[in-house]
């Protein structure tokens, strides 16, 4: 017999397939089997929410993506995914509040006795500081999330 957490990889991974291949049903069966394993949690109600989302059940997704955030405050894919269903669901304010509590100010990546006020941080943001090349400003960015208009011809 395999070890059960070979056998919960693959069960993980024929999941993954039927997911990308146009089978979120199949695959969403495959994932609520993995639920209960604190192994596979934070993924698990990831990829949950990408089958709940490709079967048009939003508001299941939303949640999955909530407890993928509930598991890991810090995962950037579930953050992303939430906030990407909230706009589809035309649902701005949630994205707000989604943001101002898991994208909160962070730490620098440097060395964590630097971190004390955040000023270096923020410094390196505003492009103002040492190293702080592509590190882009809080703020919007002009054109980044509308698509190019095309010139009427």
């Amino acid at each position: 017999a395999l070890p059960l957490s070979t056998v919960g990889d693959l069960l993980y991974e024929v999941a993954k397939v039927y997911l990308t291949v146009g089978r979120p049903l199949v695959a969403l069966e495959l994932y609520d089997r993995l639920l209960a394993s604190e192994r596979y949690a934070p993924l698990v109600h990831l990829k949950r929410g990408e089958c709940l989302r490709a079967l048009r059940r939003d508001a299941e997704a939303a949640s999955a993506y909530s407890s993928a955030l509930a598991v890991d405050a810090c995962s950037q894919e579930a953050l992303v995914a939430a906030c990407c269903l909230s706009l589809r669901r035309r649902k701005p304010r949630e994205v707000l509040s989604l943001l101002e509590l898991h994208a909160g100010p962070r730490q620098h990546r440097g060395d964590a006795g630097d971190a004390g006020d955040g000023g270096e941080a923020e410094a390196e943001g505003r492009g103002e500081g040492g190293g702080g090349e592509g590190v882009q400003p809080r703020g919007r960015r002009e054109g980044a999330d509308r698509p190019k208009r095309r010139e009427a011809a």
